[in-house]
C-alpha cells in the first residue's frame, strides 16, 4: 500500500503541468485570453505551456499540485492493493485447484511426421507436474 501511494504521488508531481496546462485549455475563458495574449482561443498544448510559463513561470507548473497529489495519492494506493490482493489470490487458487492433466507430443512423434498433421491420440502422454 505504501508503495502504490509513493507511485500515485511521483505521477501525479510529474505529470501536474501538464494537468494545469489541460485545464487552462479546458476553461479558458474569451475575454481572460484576450486580455493576456493577442489570441482569442489557446489551441493546443505547446501554446498553453507557454502561456502558464510567460503568466506565472516555472512555479505556475505547479499550481494545484498539492490538492493533486492528496487526491491521487490514496486513489493509486487503493487500486494497486486490490491488484496484488486479487493476483495474489488467483496465483493461490491456482496453484491449488486439481487441474487436468495436460496431453504432450513426444518429439519423435512430431521429428518422424512427414504431413502436417495432427499426431493421433495415441501418441499423446499426459504430462504430470
Amino acid at each position: 500500500m505504501f508503495a502504490g501511494a509513493i507511485a500515485g504521488t511521483v505521477a501525479s508531481a510529474v505529470t501536474n503541468p501538464l494537468d494545469v496546462a489541460k485545464t487552462l485549455l479546458n476553461t479558458q475563458e474569451k475575454q481572460v485570453v484576450e486580455s493576456l495574449t493577442s489570441r482569442t482561443y489557446l489551441s493546443g498544448m505547446g501554446v498553453a505551456l507557454t502561456m502558464i510559463y510567460k503568466e506565472r513561470g516555472m512555479a505556475g507548473f505547479a499550481y494545484g499540485m498539492r490538492a493533486r497529489v492528496v487526491y491521487q495519492m490514496p486513489s493509486t494506493a487503493i487500486c494497486w492493493s486490490i491488484y496484488e490482493l486479487f493476483k495474489h489470490l488467483l496465483k493461490t487458487k491456482e496453484a491449488t485447484s486439481s487441474a487436468l492433466p495436460l496431453p504432450v507430443v513426444s518429439p519423435a512423434a512430431i521429428s518422424s511426421r512427414t504431413d502436417n498433421s495432427a499426431p493421433s491420440i495415441t501418441e499423446h502422454r499426459t504430462h504430470k507436474n
